[in-house]
């Protein structure tokens, strides 16, 4: 028996249309004993000035740097033969009738020698067994390291929904920071996700690729290298507007190339929206460098949806 993994990562990049100006002005990190203060500058929408400041944690700063790693086809490879190969050396030494060898694994898939005077509807019982196992050490492997794994089409995607629930506690320091920009009134969360939207949208864009392959940050490392790619700013302002409405319903909408986030706020004829469950979501766009309200997606992006041709995830 032979399993051959195939190994897909989405690598997001922006396809904006929108105009390319750079609209933060200023950005200034002050670091000390314990924390690490990240002061903001930036044109909002309405050219408008808009000033932030804030602190974080510089022991969860540094624990977000090893949050996420990119899963290579060998790091997977050689977690599953790792374990599979702890499990025959438990099935060989509970029974005589057969012998169970691993005859090959890492790069190649996994190739079983199945030994022993047993008949060949026990080694197919046996094969499907270390076939579930094998199955069962991809999901585990990719959950561990914040990720979907999807067998049928064996493609892998960022877990924005668990990545962001783990970070919306350490995104307090932003969402008090944008209460207090907001005079604590946060009622209109139309407003307040606007605020938050033009800030993360006015941080430099980068793919992410050059330096670490897997085109993504979790937030914290995002704010303190400030740049990142567009699902890197849908986790974080994911997590900092949920850490502002807790109970607020989020999708992530997930195109060839490009991701856009949707939150279920009162609606504008106007607004670009879809309805599931009879829920309505109102679109976003969350790249930048431009700035594009609640409310607003790229034309392009518009007619990729009209093809069907994305998949949902509830954040």
């Amino acid at each position: 028996m032979k399993k051959i993994l195939l190994i897909i990562i989405f690598l997001f990049t922006s396809n904006l249309a929108f105009s390319q100006t750079l609209y933060q002005k200023k950005f200034e990190e002050k670091v000390g004993d314990s924390v690490i203060q990240l002061n903001y500058n930036w044109e909002g929408f309405n050219n408008s000035i808009n000033n932030v400041s804030f602190f974080l944690d510089k022991y969860e700063v540094k624990n977000s740097y090893a949050d996420f790693k990119r899963p290579t086809p060998s790091a997977v490879a050689e977690y599953i033969s790792s374990q599979i190969e702890n499990d025959i050396e438990k099935i060989n030494a509970s029974q005589t009738r057969y012998k169970i060898e691993l005859v090959s694994s890492r790069n190649s898939g996994i190739t079983y020698k199945i030994m022993g005077k047993i008949n060949q509807q026990l080694i197919s019982q046996i094969e499907s067994a270390l076939k579930f196992r094998e199955k069962k050490y991809t999901e585990d492997f990719f959950t561990k390291n914040y990720f979907l794994w999807n067998e049928k089409e064996s493609l892998v995607s960022i877990d924005y929904k668990k990545i962001s629930k783990i970070y919306i506690p350490q995104m307090l320091p932003i969402a008090k920071a944008f209460k207090l920009k907001n005079n604590n009134i946060i009622y209109d969360k139309r407003t307040v996700i606007n605020d938050i939207l033009s800030f993360y949208q006015s941080i430099p864009y980068d793919t992410l690729t050059s330096d670490r392959g897997a085109g993504f940050s979790t937030p914290l490392r995002f704010l303190h290298e400030n740049k990142g790619d567009c699902d890197t700013k849908l986790v974080a302002i994911n997590s900092t507007v949920k850490s502002i409405y807790p109970d607020i319903k989020a999708i992530a909408i997930v195109l060839p190339n490009h991701v856009l986030l949707g939150f279920n706020v009162p609606a504008k004829n106007t607004d670009k929206k879809v309805l599931i469950n009879g829920i309505t979501y109102v679109l976003t766009e969350t790249a930048g460098p431009s700035l594009v309200p609640l409310g607003v997606i790229d034309p392009k992006n518009e007619a990729l949806m009209k093809t069907r041709n994305y998949s949902i995830i509830s954040i």
